[in-house]
Formats: structure tokens, sequence, C-alpha cells
């Protein structure tokens, strides 16, 4: 249900134990690339085709999403592909500088970041 923000909400659950959440936002809303690399992260090293997909998913929604490259960077580390995951963050962090405190917290690419001159 659309309601306007300046609209007064109130809901009460049926049920005893139950909750009520009441979610808003802009109409425009866009999921950030991490709702996309959150949900491939789980898959990366158990079912890579799976993780991949998800990625791919991201592919289509956000072309141009610097998520892209982390999840390309994050698939090849759970890969095992060290070089390939340097060199992708290497070339992010080229491109976006900024990104740089952002992914040194990432427990899986920091160390890469980290790494960088």
């Amino acid at each position: 249900m659309v309601v306007a923000p300046a609209v007064h909400r109130h809901a009460v659950a049926i049920e005893p134990g139950t909750a009520v959440l009441a979610l808003g936002g802009p109409a425009t809303y866009e999921p950030s690339a991490s709702e996309w690399i959150e949900r491939a992260r789980p898959y990366i090293r158990s079912d890579p085709a799976r993780a991949r997909s998800i990625l791919d998913e991201l592919r289509a929604a956000r072309p141009g999403s610097p998520g892209i490259e982390i999840g390309a960077a994050l698939l090849a580390l759970g890969q095992g592909d060290v070089e390939a995951a340097r060199a992708t963050i290497a070339e992010l962090l080229a491109d976006r500088p900024a990104l740089a405190g952002q992914l040194a917290g990432d427990c899986d690419l920091g160390p890469l970041v980290a790494e960088r001159p």
C-alpha cells in the first residue's frame, strides 16, 4: 500500500507475539550492489555457479556498478585465484580510489587493499 509520508500510521497485530513492521522509503528505491554481493557471498566457495548467477543479476540490473568488480574479486578469491582478485581490486581502485576505505573493512578483500602501495 502506498501512503503519503505525512500520514500517521498505526497497526495492531491480531495474534499475540506477532510483530508489525511499517517500512517506507521513496518509490524510486534502487537496491545497492551490496544486496547482490551479500546474497552471493555464502555461495562463493560452496556453490560458485550459484554465486556467479546472483552476480550476473547484479550485472544486468546495475551495469555500471563497482559492485560487479567487487563480486568478481570475491568470486576469484573463493576459487583460490588470489592474483585475479588482486588485479580486479587494483583496477577498481585505480578508477575509484574513494572505495579503498570501504573495501579495507571487508573481511575478504581488506587484506588485498592493505597490501597496495
